[in-house]
C-alpha cells in the first residue's frame, strides 16, 4: 500500500500552513482542507475566465469539526483507492472509491457539500502559494504532502 504522509506541523515552512486533504488537482491543489489561521478551512482554486487559467486565488470555507471528519474519511478512503489503483487491483472504473467503500465516500461527499453550501456565504477569498513538503521521495502530485502560505489578494 503506498504511504503518503500530510504535512507534520513541525516540518513546515515559517508562515505556512499545513494541507490536510486534496480532493482536486490541476498542475496544482485546486480544491481540499488546508489550516488557515489555526482553523481548518476549504479551499478551492479560483478559475480566471479571462486569462482561461486558474489563478493564485482561493476561496475559504470554515469547516465544522463534521465536515472535517468528513473530508478527512474521504481523503482515507480515497488514498486506499489510490493505493489499489497503482498496484494494479482496480481501474480507473472504480475512481475515487473502492466498490465496497462507494456508499461510504458519497455519503460524506454529501456531508461535505451541503456543509459548504451553508458556509460559502462566508467564505474569504485569499491568495495561496502551495509548495511541496518535506522530502518526498516520490514525484510532486496529489499524494505528495503539502504546505500552503496565505496572504491578502
Amino acid at each position: 500500500m503506498t504511504t503518503v504522509h500530510i504535512a507534520d506541523e513541525r516540518s513546515l515552512k515559517q508562515g505556512y500552513d499545513a494541507v490536510l486533504t486534496l480532493d482536486d488537482y490541476h498542475d496544482g491543489p485546486c480544491r481540499g482542507v488546508a489550516n488557515f489561521r489555526g482553523e481548518p478551512h476549504y479551499f478551492e482554486r479560483i478559475f480566471d475566465d479571462a486569462l482561461d487559467e486558474y489563478s493564485d486565488c482561493y476561496r475559504l470555507t470554515r469547516l465544522s469539526p463534521q465536515a472535517l471528519q468528513a473530508a478527512k474519511e474521504n481523503w482515507e478512503i480515497f488514498r486506499r483507492w489510490r493505493a489499489a489503483f497503482d498496484s494494479g487491483k482496480t481501474d480507473l472504473s472504480t475512481h475515487p472509491a473502492l466498490p465496497e467503500e462507494r456508499d461510504r465516500f458519497k455519503a460524506m461527499q454529501r456531508q461535505l457539500e451541503e456543509a459548504l453550501a451553508k458556509g460559502r456565504a462566508r467564505a474569504i477569498r485569499t491568495r495561496g502559494e502551495f509548495v511541496a513538503a518535506g522530502d518526498s521521495p516520490s514525484p510532486v502530485g496529489v499524494l505528495s504532502p503539502w504546505q500552503v502560505r496565505w496572504s491578502d489578494s
